[in-house]
C-alpha cells in the first residue's frame, strides 16, 4: 500500500519494511490525525523523533530509530520502544506522561540516571547485550529515585559494583525479571519479592546456537532475534542469507530449508558442515 493512500481513520499501524524508508517516505504517517498506535519495523529505521512530533495522538510508538531528538513533542505518548545502538536518555527529562520504556540496545546508555528524573515511568525494561555478551551496567543506583516504579525488567548486563540493594527500595515494585549476572544480593532480592525471576547466565555456554539432528537432517532452530539485536526472526533469517550470501560459497549451501517463524529461525539441511557453517556466520553477526 502507497502510505499515502492510508485511510485518515487509521488509529493502530504496523509498516515492517522489506526495503528503506527514509523520513520522507514516512510523511504521511505523521499526518495521521487518529494514529494512537505505530510500530516500525524491518527496514524502517528513524534518524530521530523529530517528525514524528506531528502525531498528536500517539501514544505508543515502537521503532528502529538513532536518537531520542524530538521526543518530547509527542506530547500523547505513554509507551516507547526503541532498538538503538548506543543510546543517549537525556531527552526523556522532557516528556510528559511517559509511563512505559522499553529500550533494546548493544550497550548501557551512559546517561541511565536520566530514566529516573522521568516520574511518570511505572514500567522500564532494558534488553542489553545476550548471555555470551553481557553489556556491563555500572550501578542499579538510578532506581532509588523511582518510586512509582511497578515493573523492571533488565536482561544481558553484567552488574559492576554487584549491588542490587536499590532494587529492594522500590516500594511499589510489583514485577521483577533479571537475566544477566547481578552479584551475591539476589537471594536478598528473591526473598524479597517471591515472584521475580531471577537468572544468572554466567555460566552460560559460549555459543548461542545449538545444533540438533532431527530424523536424517541437521536443524537450527532457535530465537536469535535478541542474539543479533533485531525486531524479530523474520529480520535475524535476513540478515544470515546476507551474510551467507557475502561468504560467497554456493556448494556449501545447497540443500538448505529456511523456514523461519516469528518465535525462532529454523534452517534445515543434510550437511552437518553446513549448519556448523550457518552456527559460525551467525556468531560472526551477534559479534558485529
Amino acid at each position: 500500500m502507497v502510505l499515502e493512500h492510508l485511510p485518515l481513520t487509521v488509529e493502530r499501524l504496523i509498516i515492517n519494511a522489506g526495503a528503506a524508508l527514509n523520513v520522507r517516505a514516512l510523511g504521511p504517517v505523521w499526518q495521521l490525525p487518529r494514529l494512537a498506535r505505530l510500530s516500525l519495523s524491518g527496514f524502517a529505521v528513524l534518524g530521530d523523533l523529530r517528525a514524528a512530533g506531528s502525531a498528536k495522538c500517539l501514544t505508543d510508538l515502537s521503532a528502529q530509530a538513532a536518537s531520542l531528538e524530538g521526543v518530547e513533542d509527542l506530547s500523547a505518548l505513554r509507551s516507547l520502544r526503541l532498538i538503538v545502538a548506543v543510546p543517549h536518555l537525556k531527552p526523556l527529562i522532557l516528556t510528559h506522561g511517559l509511563e512505559a520504556l522499553e529500550l533494546r540496545a548493544r550497550e548501557a546508555p551512559a546517561d541511565l540516571e536520566s530514566v529516573a528524573q522521568v516520574k511518570s515511568l511505572k514500567r522500564l525494561i532494558l534488553d542489553l547485550g545476550d548471555v555470551n555478551n553481557l553489556a556491563r551496567l555500572k550501578s542499579f543506583a538510578f532506581v532509588k529515585h523511582m518510586q512509582g516504579l511497578e515493573e523492571l525488567v533488565v536482561h544481558g548486563v553484567r552488574l559492576e559494583d554487584q549491588d542490587v540493594g536499590p532494587i529492594g527500595d522500590l516500594r511499589s515494585l510489583r514485577t521483577l525479571d533479571l537475566v544477566g549476572s547481578f552479584g551475591p544480593g539476589v537471594g536478598a532480592l528473591k526473598e524479597k519479592y517471591p515472584i521475580a525471576r531471577i537468572t544468572d547466565v554466567s555460566t552460560a555456554p559460549s555459543s548461542p546456537v545449538e545444533i540438533a539432528r532431527i530424523g536424517n537432517r541437521w536443524v537450527i532452530f532457535q530465537d536469535l532475534a535478541a542474539v543479533l539485536g533485531v525486531e524479530n526472526n523474520y529480520e535475524a533469517e535476513a540478515a544470515l542469507k546476507a551474510e551467507l550470501r557475502r561468504m560467497a560459497d554456493d556448494r556449501l549451501f545447497e540443500g538448505l530449508e529456511f523456514d523461519s517463524e516469528a518465535g525462532a529461525v529454523c534452517v534445515r539441511g543434510e550437511s552437518k558442515q553446513a549448519l556448523e557453517q550457518i552456527a559460525a556466520a551467525i556468531e560472526r553477526l551477534r559479534r558485529n
